[in-house]
């Protein structure tokens, strides 16, 4: 998936409108650290949905949720 930068006041919508098209879609979840390098979180699982909480007093963050076990259909 190419890189896509969305603007802050856009990320709320923007995330809500990905995880309903993407839920259930099986994810790979890495952490990128400098320090101690990428460290895949999760594999192969399916997303639940991604928020963004724009925070006044603190850092902004972004959620991704993620279920425990792929389905298994």
């Amino acid at each position: 998936m190419p890189t896509q930068e969305i603007q802050l006041n856009e990320w709320v919508g923007f995330f809500d409108s990905f995880s309903s098209r993407h839920r259930g879609w099986l994810v790979t979840v890495e952490i990128m650290d400098p320090e101690i390098g990428d460290q895949t979180e999760a594999r192969d699982l399916p997303l639940e949905g991604i928020t963004a909480e724009l925070n006044q007093r603190g850092p902004d963050q972004i959620e991704i949720m993620i279920g425990n076990q792929a389905d298994q259909r």
